[in-house]
């Protein structure tokens, strides 16, 4: 990802109504999500960076109609179709960067939780160098240290310490 002819989309990810994660959201577009959809689309062409909120939907039928005044209201949501559940993280971010790759041609794609305060220009810097350093993964894969090999993609060690 990086400032020039690049998409990249990134998330917080985070729908589950029952903790509030209107409120979180509230908060992102108050502070560095751009909180309009005319502040989004700026943000988006001059930066070629595509920001949204990856939610699913939800089993309650207030808490769905919440949901999609909040969406019709923001348009920045980018909705999967699945279930918000927590135990249902690791399919969710399959969904999504499956989403993500058949919607936009990204370099990067970014996932972050709803409790991060991004500082987009840092993030934008960091994408540079990931490009001039040829980093194919850059995060933290809970299990331990990531394995390259020239041609083909990262992959997690069996053994090593956690993040």
């Amino acid at each position: 990802m990086c400032g020039l002819s690049r998409q990249t989309g990134f998330t917080a990810p985070g729908a589950e109504p029952r903790y509030n994660y209107a409120a979180r959201r509230a908060a992102l577009r108050a502070t560095w999500f751009p909180g309009h959809p005319e502040e989004r689309a700026w943000f988006e062409s001059e930066h070629s960076v595509v920001l949204r909120f990856i939610i699913g939907s939800s089993a309650n039928a207030s808490d769905e109609l919440a949901l999609q005044q909040e969406e019709q209201e923001h348009g920045d949501f980018m909705r999967l179709p699945l279930q918000e559940d927590y135990r249902a993280l690791p399919n969710k971010t399959r969904t999504f960067f499956r989403a993500v790759t058949q919607q936009w041609d990204p370099d990067w794609v970014i996932k972050m939780d709803d409790d991060v305060y991004l500082n987009t220009a840092r993030l934008l810097d960091a994408a540079r160098q990931w490009d001039v350093m040829g980093a194919q993964y850059v995060g933290c894969m809970k299990h331990g240290v990531v394995w390259r090999q020239p041609g083909a993609l990262p992959v997690e060690a069996v053994s090593g310490t956690n993040c």
